[in-house]
């Protein structure tokens, strides 16, 4: 009999090793497929980076053609007995009735021109008297005659020296004239510089540097107003949401230091990274998938973990298998109580006959 009773336990025992087993493999499937869904996702969150990249270059290539295009062989300017002063750059830009001031059409206004002739070190300056700025700028009000220094430095002679040094040391790297539009971000009192800046080599054998200069904030909106658009990620993707509902963007410059952020402090192992090439300043963007939206973005979305089930099954078992080994117990003393009068029976007949 005592083989017999073992049975069921045996059978117990068996479904909580089988249940066991398929937790393990429940666990593994769910992290396969979790991993793919995981994998996917950063790759369109590397699609979204390098389309984000892109569209920063293309805008800065716009931005840089109205700002400084005009002196990039426009209008054979090179051809002339005279270049331009910096002030002039600003006559270039198109004129906005409503400001009554050059306003461009792509990007933000310049903080300030600047020019200078490789192998010297005066910089010529021109500054915006507009009242307002960030508006437009006004040079039809500029001073004839030079400004005295300091007031038409860019912001300080620490500056000034940077932009000249570090230009003519770029451009003499070349070896060769560049006719095309560069975006420089440096550090300079412990505060980013960004400027583009062109060449027009003149008749004479000279090579002019123009350029512009814009505050950190003004480039910030740049790079905002590109995650603003549309068309970073494919529509079905986003089934009409806007990329920043989706994704969160930082942009930093070569040395670390951050230039936009979507979204302060955002993180996401759902990351993507992208430098921009030299000619965009080596801009590092980081395109991120809110984790919050991540099981939107997947159809059927995530896969969610069957654990807590199977070990709830797991538990179930462990928990019959314990009232089957109290039952057997109770079994085997209830028929070692019955067999205790049987066997005295027995022997008292025995012993009669």
């Amino acid at each position: 009999m005592m083989p017999r009773l073992r049975w069921p336990l045996v059978v117990l025992l068996a479904s909580i090793g089988l249940t066991g087993l398929a937790a393990v493999e429940a666990r593994r499937v769910v992290h396969s497929q979790r991993a793919v869904a995981e994998r996917a996702l950063r790759e369109y969150a590397s699609v979204a980076a390098w389309t984000y990249a892109q569209r920063v270059i293309d805008t800065l290539d716009l931005i840089e053609r109205e700002v400084i295009g005009a002196v990039n062989h426009g209008d054979q300017m090179h051809m002339g007995r005279s270049v331009p002063p910096a002030r002039a750059l600003a006559h270039y830009l198109p004129w906005n009735d409503r400001c009554m001031c050059h306003q461009p059409r792509v990007g933000p206004v310049p903080d300030a021109f600047f020019t200078f002739k490789i192998g010297e070190k005066q910089l010529d300056v021109g500054l915006n008297t507009h009242d307002d700025g960030t508006e437009g700028r006004d040079v039809d009000r500029t001073m004839p005659t030079p400004v005295p220094a300091p007031a038409a430095r860019v912001s300080s002679a620490a500056e000034e020296r940077w932009l000249v040094d570090s230009l003519t040391r770029r451009v003499r790297r070349l070896g060769s004239v560049d006719h095309g539009f560069t975006l420089v971000v440096g550090q300079v009192e412990g505060a980013p510089r960004i400027v583009i800046y062109t060449l027009m080599p003149t008749s004479r054998g000279d090579t002019m540097v123009y350029g512009a200069r814009y505050s950190r904030r003004a480039v910030s909106g740049v790079l905002q107003g590109v995650l603003g658009g549309s068309g970073l990620l494919p529509a079905t993707f986003t089934a009409g949401r806007r990329n920043r509902d989706i994704l969160a963007v930082r942009v930093r410059d070569q040395a670390g230091n951050l230039l936009f952020e979507s979204e302060r402090g955002a993180a996401s192992p759902l990351e993507a990274h992208v430098t921009l090439p030299a000619r965009a300043g080596l801009l590092a963007v980081d395109a991120m998938i809110r984790p919050e939206v991540a099981g939107t973005l997947i159809v059927g979305g995530l896969p969610r973990s069957r654990l807590p089930f199977l070990f709830g099954l797991l538990g179930l078992a462990a928990a019959l298998s314990i009232v089957a080994v109290i039952h057997l117990r109770r079994e085997r003393e209830l028929a070692r109580l019955r067999a205790g009068p049987r066997e005295r029976r027995s022997g008292a007949t025995a012993r009669s006959s």
